[in-house]
């Protein structure tokens, strides 16, 4: 099992997550390899599900991240390249403001398989050097007021 498929199992079952959209290929088979039905999101899709797991990166259009969310009923998952990396992507600090933007920022987990070595490192140095992270971004109502306009504009 990789890294993202035991995180999945472990986020997806602690938040009580039953139907999840997936916006990449290997993000559908990670969802399935972590005991979950998920569906490929299509263009036009309206329909909502638990989780939407999308893969993120620095400079990618925040409207449709947000029309992302807006299908999860529960929480966004997200997936970047390493946000605390030493040598990273530039722009990839940028990703974390942008999800706090959608919703609440619940769990954080470091990605990819560094192999045996890797794994020997303290975790500080691991999260620096691990060549990805996954984000659990609640996008669930806050307040009960929410909840009842939510449910006024579900249609």
């Amino acid at each position: 099992m990789s890294d993202l498929e035991s995180v999945l199992a472990s986020w997806l079952r602690t938040h009580g997550v039953a139907t999840a959209w997936a916006t990449w290929d290997d993000g559908r088979r990670a969802l399935a390899a972590a005991g979950f039905a998920a569906e490929m999101l299509g263009a036009g899709a309206t329909e909502k599900r638990d989780v939407v797991l999308v893969e993120v990166a620095p400079g990618d259009d925040e409207a449709e991240l947000t029309r992302l969310a807006g299908l999860a009923t529960k929480a966004l998952v997200a997936v970047t390249p390493n946000t605390r990396r030493v040598l990273g992507l530039p722009g990839a600090r940028t990703v974390i403001p942008l999800l706090w933007r959608i919703g609440r920022v619940r769990e954080r987990a470091t990605l990819g398989d560094g192999g045996f070595a890797l794994g020997l490192l303290p975790s500080a140095v691991r999260a620096r050097l691990s060549p990805g992270e996954a984000f659990f971004v609640d996008v669930s109502p806050r307040t009960p007021q929410a909840r009842r306009k939510l449910l006024r504009t579900v249609p």
